[in-house]
């Protein structure tokens, strides 16, 4: 059995009804072991990138309810993903190569769902072996900084994201939409 495999089966024993600070508690050393042993699960195909999408997103697993998604995603260099929310809380392993996530800090009151008022705040370097959370309200964008490179991760979500209210945010117009991407 594949590391990938056995996170899976782990994955679907964690209770969902607790606390999302619980649930990345108990699914970040589960990410952290399929990352180390990636040689069990890895394909070339994970280096694919959507080029019109900008990122490559490869749905591996999911429940029937669109819970515990297990996303592979590919980063070419350069391209930055616009600031968005997940709607859901995320665990993620990266394994090839390096993703930078800029956390975007939002100062409106969220009173209006078409506007937001976000800059950029802390950034998260994840390399080979490193673990990235998030919950439900955080708000980032993803880049490759390495040229000439494809970088790859594993993404544990709570919820697939295309079926939560998942924004994109667009920081200087102000503005917020809906967010939906396309599964390779």
């Amino acid at each position: 059995m594949s590391a990938l495999t056995s996170l899976i089966t782990a994955l679907r024993q964690i209770d969902l009804t607790q606390s999302e600070d619980n649930i990345i508690q108990q699914v970040s050393p589960l990410v952290k072991n399929a990352i180390a042993k990636h040689e069990t699960w890895f394909e070339n195909r994970f280096f694919q990138v959507d080029e019109e999408q900008g990122f490559g997103s490869h749905l591996i697993a999911e429940n029937e309810d669109h819970t515990l998604a297990v996303i592979i995603t590919s980063w070419p260099h350069g391209r930055e993903t616009p600031p968005h929310d997940h709607d859901t809380w995320a665990v993620i392993g990266c394994v090839k190569g390096t993703e930078s996530n800029i956390f975007w800090n939002r100062h409106d009151d969220k009173s209006d769902p078409d506007f937001a008022s976000i800059s950029r705040g802390k950034i998260v370097n994840c390399k080979p072996g490193d673990i990235v959370t998030m919950r439900t309200d955080d708000i980032h964008s993803v880049i490759n900084p390495m040229p000439d490179n494809v970088s790859v991760s594993l993404h544990i979500y709570g919820k697939h994201f295309n079926h939560t209210n998942r924004k994109k945010f667009d920081p200087e117009k102000k503005t917020v939409q809906p967010f939906i991407v396309r599964q390779q």
